[in-house]
């Protein structure tokens, strides 16, 4: 939003004016300038509202909305507002679309999956949604009419959300869907899995045997922004990404978005100073802990040591702390923390390094783009329910603010395809075991050592143990 210019003899004039009902007088921080604010609506304003704005508030934030455009073509910078409300905003202080900070990145993000899902998927394809939460993309996947949905989280509250939205969705094209509660990381998805499913025109849950394959293979396997979860250790990282190649077709594709890597360094040896004294890093987007990456010297010193420089071997567990605020305070009454959109430890995945790693499962780096080079990349070859101008994404109107844009370049996004000849190993150097040849190796040892004893075992252990029986 254009940083309005303010005037004595306006908030002179303004001091004593009264309000129409439903809107206050507030005061922006960042912008260091009142504004008004209407309730109801939640819609905002640098300008006075009237009477009749007041009985249509929307209609009166459009008007200024267009003054805007018509101010900024002329050069003119002086006022700005915005139509667009979030009812899940939790503070005044910020005065962009959904006044929240990351709002438009969102919607970025959001445009770009959208387009992604669009040219990456197949209609009347098989979907497997990994770490799909509450089903924000299901309406995508459903736009592009695939014909089997299966979504896979491990959060049974977030399924049961996402369950419902599926029930309540007007035009659903899914002839199947179910959704599976499990650990991604966790040798493969196999043992006991809790599952929903549609029976008998309502969803049940319940405790299925095996793992979740339910009788094909997956044309697309999808996973946004959560791989790097999975990326803590070498065993996390090699199940998961067994885990896709069992359950993707030949020629099949796997899309994902993620922390970009290649910011993260490059913003690291922006910061300067000697990177190996074992220090913390904090790289910082945007103004007062607006979007912090917290890396520890640890994951500094591996990732600038010369004496053991990082490998396709030794990459795994490069932590950090990633904190995403919506806001710069909580609003007024709001507790503390209500600000914050994320704040979680991660960890990087090196797609330079981590791509030998995958093509031993077969998945076949296609491309990789950070999301400032997709957008350019693909905004104009947009269709209308993909048109990032239709689904307020950044600058669309020039109300998206630099950070945010400095934000968006935090993630980048990538696509492989399944080719033939995957290693299909999870263990990465005990040597490769069949799935069946694994499933009855697993049977007879819970039946010498116990299936609690068996099911702590690492899968390393597992195999290593099957071949001496």
């Amino acid at each position: 939003m254009s940083r309005p210019s303010s005037s004595k003899s306006e908030a002179a004039a303004d001091a004593h004016v009264t309000l129409p009902p439903g809107w206050t007088k507030e005061y922006s921080k960042s912008q260091k300038k009142v504004y008004y604010y209407h309730h109801k609506t939640n819609a905002r304003q640098w300008h006075v509202p009237t009477v009749m704005e007041a009985q249509n508030p929307q209609l009166a934030a459009e008007r200024a909305r267009r003054k805007t455009l018509e101010e900024s073509a002329g050069g003119n910078t002086e006022g700005s507002s915005n139509s667009n409300s979030n009812s899940n905003s939790n503070s005044k202080s910020n005065l962009g679309a959904s006044h929240t900070y990351g709002y438009h990145s969102r919607k970025l993000n959001n445009w770009l999956k959208a387009h992604l899902i669009k040219t990456k998927g197949k209609p009347r394809g098989n979907v497997l949604d990994l770490a799909c939460g509450n089903g924000g993309d299901i309406s995508k996947w459903n736009i592009l009419g695939v014909k089997n949905y299966v979504g896979v989280d491990v959060a049974r509250v977030r399924l049961e959300e996402a369950q419902r939205r599926v029930e309540g969705f007007k035009g659903l094209r899914f002839e199947r869907w179910s959704f599976f509660k499990v650990d991604l990381g966790e040798e493969g998805l196999e043992g006991r899995v809790e599952e929903c499913r549609r029976e008998g025109g309502k969803s049940v849950w319940r405790w299925t045997g095996g793992d979740f394959r339910i009788g094909f293979k997956f044309d697309v396997v999808s996973c946004q922004l959560a791989l790097h979860y999975m990326m803590q250790s070498k065993e996390k990282a090699r199940n998961c990404f067994k885990t896709i190649s069992d359950n993707l077709r030949e020629g099949g594709t796997f899309i994902i978005t993620t922390m970009d890597s290649r910011y993260v360094l490059e913003r690291l040896m922006g910061l300067g100073g000697d990177l190996m004294d074992g220090k913390e890093r904090v790289i910082e987007i945007g103004s007062e802990g607006l979007c912090s990456i917290k890396v520890p010297g640890e994951t500094v010193r591996r990732i600038f040591s010369r004496d053991e420089p990082l490998t396709s071997e030794n990459w795994y567990g490069l932590k950090y702390e990633f904190k995403l605020l919506d806001t710069l305070e909580p609003g007024a009454g709001a507790p503390p923390g209500s600000n914050v959109s994320v704040d979680l430890e991660e960890s990087l995945l090196p797609l330079e390094l981590a791509k030998s790693v995958m093509e031993e499962y077969g998945l076949v780096l296609q491309e990789r783009l950070n999301f400032s080079e997709y957008f350019q990349k693909h905004k104009d070859d947009c269709t209308d329910k993909v048109d990032w101008r239709n689904m307020n994404v950044a600058g669309v109107e020039g109300n998206m603010e630099q950070t945010e844009w400095d934000i968006s370049r935090i993630y980048c996004t990538a696509a492989f395809k399944k080719v033939r000849g995957a290693g299909g190993s999870a263990a990465g150097g005990v040597g490769h075991i069949s799935d069946k040849d694994f499933a009855i190796g697993l049977m007879r040892l819970r039946k010498i050592h116990g299936a609690e004893a068996v099911n702590n075992m690492s899968r390393e252990k597992k195999i290593a143990l099957i071949k001496k029986l």
